[in-house]
């Protein structure tokens, strides 16, 4: 049992190294790199990096990357890092600032013609109006990523927006709309 634990923990610090030193090496190319495309990525992947060890300071380095993208005008580096300052709202539990930055990212998304992005995200909005009580808008925003979905065949979005939707108008007593959004949602959970 003893060289199982230090084997662990041997596994756990040889993570924690890699980590460090994948952080390490674009903190390096970070300086390397001009003010561009290329840095407003780059401070998004910075901000995934840390994001475990330091939630700070992965949203210090996305607003760095979105402010970079939104001086030089480049819409995929607004959408990627908006995105991830979305998520790492979440995780803040600052659900009003995550709502903020995840719509800046849908209308970037939605110019960029990236489809799944804006599915997914249409989908995460729902959510947190969704946890916020506000049925009206989850629903509003499900609807849209459903069409995008359906349209694209995203397999993998359909059977959560089919089970949220359930859940909401099974809170709303339309018990009817409720089963057949569940419905759809297992069989797609099926497949």
């Amino acid at each position: 049992m003893r060289h199982f634990l230090i084997f662990l923990l041997l596994v756990f610090l040889g993570i924690q190294s890699n980590a460090k030193s994948f952080r390490d090496k674009l903190l390096a190319e970070l300086k390397n790199t001009p003010k561009n495309q290329d840095k407003s990525i780059l401070f998004n992947r910075i901000a995934h990096a840390v994001r475990e060890t330091n939630l700070d300071s992965a949203i210090y380095y996305s607003r760095k990357g979105l402010d970079l993208a939104t001086d030089i005008g480049y819409p995929l580096g607004i959408a990627e890092n908006a995105a991830s300052l979305g998520d790492f709202y979440v995780q803040y539990d600052s659900l009003d600032k995550a709502k903020e930055n995840y719509i800046l990212a849908i209308v970037y998304f939605k110019q960029l013609d990236k489809k799944y992005d804006l599915a997914s995200l249409l989908k995460i909005v729902g959510n947190i109006y969704l946890s916020q009580s506000n049925y009206s808008e989850a629903l509003l925003f499900y609807k849209n990523s459903l069409v995008v979905s359906e349209r694209n065949n995203y397999t993998d979005i359909l059977p959560h927006i089919y089970n949220n939707s359930g859940l909401i108008y099974q809170h709303l007593k339309e018990n009817q709309k409720a089963l057949t959004n569940y419905q759809k949602a297992y069989e797609g959970f099926k497949k």
